[in-house]
């Protein structure tokens, strides 16, 4: 996906230092619909699939994800840090009940 990136300015958080301004809400789920094909797509080839998470904000955005994963798959996905960068996915042996 890209970004416009002629919109992102740094602004200051609540410590006063500059970060880039935060995604509006229609780029946020963009975001999350692309980092859903994207991973799913390699759950089901591959049985597991990563994804750069360089601050614990991605990382929760991350974990999010894996009750939208799972139903798109039909299979139980896991999610677990791989390292300080990146988070990995891996879709369980079950396939979850549709109650």
């Amino acid at each position: 996906m890209v970004r416009e990136l002629y919109n992102v300015r740094e602004v200051p958080d609540a410590e006063g230092e500059l970060v880039p301004s935060p995604m509006r809400p229609d780029e946020e789920l963009r975001f999350r619909a692309e980092i859903v094909r994207y991973v799913g797509d390699g759950l089901a080839r591959r049985g597991v699939a990563n994804w750069p998470a360089y601050t614990p904000e991605d990382r929760i955005r991350l974990y999010e994800l894996v009750p939208a994963l799972s139903e798109r798959l039909g299979l139980a996905v896991h999610a677990e840090a791989e390292d300080v960068c990146s988070v990995r996915f891996s879709a369980g042996p079950g396939v979850l009940s549709r109650s």
